[in-house]
């Protein structure tokens, strides 16, 4: 399917009547929108280096396209064929990347991505309106993805006790959410006010683009790239900050490399989003762009109880663990008359983070938001809900009938990994398997010997 990005104001760029072409402008309608122009005319001073400007609208166009194209149109009902043209200022270091671009989002969303560019003298980001909520962005020293989970919040803690001044960027899907995010950034804040932590937030949508016989029907809720979005705006405001400022993605390891925990998770459900292999496959787009920021992910050897255990006795982390978010649907609680978002209990990100603070010298009734106390508790009342602890069963079965050999062939099946890592892989990989055998064990009494 093809499609293409066009600024609003461009009038004079032409696309083929069967390509289905998304909008883009920071004032006015449009079908691809984010807020994220606020923050950069909060920043800067003068013009927005365009460089910066055509990663973001690239990531944020992967996004759109990523979410509004139904994986029905695929014939595998999977992998889709994506052709599209993107608007950028200067067109050759990215027409000489367009290979590496195709990989690394071919990896990341599981589909065939022919990319294009083309050049534009339109812009996202117009000339900043001065008043008086302007940011001085003098003092941040890196910039933080914060999600409000788990791992990010230990991320910002653990940047916070090395003395960092931070920066902590979240996408603004769910307003109650962002409260959240807020509530954790500033209490981290507060134990650490000899330092500059200040949380922002950015939203980030699209609408069905069209083509010449009309809207593109249906959309798709798999979205496996946003992990690009987050990184190109993550980048653009580092960008803002100083040419060399860092962008730190916290994740543990274990969900980065993503071992499906089934055979048959091989495909939806084993997203790529931190994978060092996609990690890389960006800092080299960054290369080829002549952009110096790197990216890092300090959890990429850790489990997420070692994660935990970086900064649990901090008084930052004993104040706001418990309020954080790592559910893969933080709104369901709205079927349950809770309009708050709320860790489910019974999806694998819950399980993973209710297995990484199981023993932990803190307050055991501070799991909360949780929509289910207990695995036990799952189990008895709703059978629908159990199929993510049924493959972690699986996984673990399978863990523990497997040798070393075997399971770093599981972990080399997620993606390429560099061979003097591989044992530090395996380590993480025992390490969250062990953690969840112990949940299991704990609450149903699951639990089988080692063959």
């Amino acid at each position: 399917m093809n499609f293409a990005i066009r600024y609003v104001d461009d009038k004079e760029v032409q696309f083929s009547d069967d390509s289905y072409v998304f909008t883009i402008s920071s004032t006015g309608y449009s079908d691809i929108y984010s807020s994220i122009y606020d923050l950069w005319r909060r920043i800067y001073k003068s013009s927005m280096p365009t460089i910066y400007e055509d990663l973001f609208v690239f990531g944020l166009s992967v996004f759109a396209i990523d979410k509004r194209m139904s994986r029905k149109f695929a014939a595998d009902n999977w992998s889709r064929d994506i052709s599209v043209y993107f608007p950028v200022h200067n067109k050759e270091p990215w027409e000489s990347s367009t290979e590496l671009i195709a990989r690394m989002l071919a990896f990341l969303s599981g589909d065939n991505w022919d990319v294009h560019f083309y050049e534009t003298d339109c812009h996202y980001a117009k000339e900043p309106i001065q008043n008086r909520y302007q940011i001085d962005p003098t003092g941040f020293q890196e910039v933080c993805l914060f999600s409000g989970g788990l791992d990010s919040l230990c991320g910002a803690i653990h940047l916070a006790e090395q003395g960092k001044s931070l920066l902590l960027l979240g996408h603004n899907e769910y307003p109650k959410l962002r409260l959240k995010q807020d509530a954790m950034a500033k209490t981290i804040g507060e134990y650490y006010a000899n330092q500059r932590i200040q949380f922002f937030d950015f939203s980030a949508n699209a609408r069905a683009p069209h083509n010449i016989d009309g809207r593109l029907p249906n959309n798709e809720n798999t979205c496996r790239s946003r992990s690009l979005l987050f990184l190109s705006a993550a980048t653009s405001v580092a960008g803002l900050l100083g040419d060399t400022t860092k962008v730190i993605i916290p994740e543990n390891g274990f969900i980065s490399i993503n071992v499906p925990l089934t055979a048959s998770r091989l495909g939806t459900c084993s997203t790529r989003t931190t994978h060092p292999h996609f990690l890389k496959c960006f800092s080299q787009l960054l290369e080829n762009l002549a952009l110096r920021h790197t990216i890092e992910n300090p959890f990429q050897f850790m489990s997420k109880r070692e994660v935990v255990e970086c900064v649990n006795s901090t008084e930052a982390f004993k104040k706001t663990y418990a309020e954080t978010i790592s559910c893969s649907h933080p709104c369901i609680g709205r079927w349950h008359r809770n309009s708050n978002p709320i860790n489910c209990g019974y999806c694998y990100p819950c399980l993973i983070r209710k297995a990484a603070l199981l023993g932990q010298p803190l307050d055991q009734t501070a799991y909360a938001p949780l929509m289910y106390s207990s695995v036990r508790e799952i189990m008895e009342t709703d059978a629908m809900k159990t199929s993510d602890i049924k493959a972690l069963m699986a996984s673990v079965h399978r863990y523990k009938s497997a040798d070393d050999r075997q399971i770093k062939r599981l972990i080399k099946s997620t993606g390429p990994i560099d061979a003097e890592n591989l044992d530090k892989h395996l380590h993480v990989y025992k390490s969250t398997m062990g953690d969840v055998e112990m949940l299991l064990q704990r609450e149903i009494g699951y639990s089988e010997d080692k063959t």
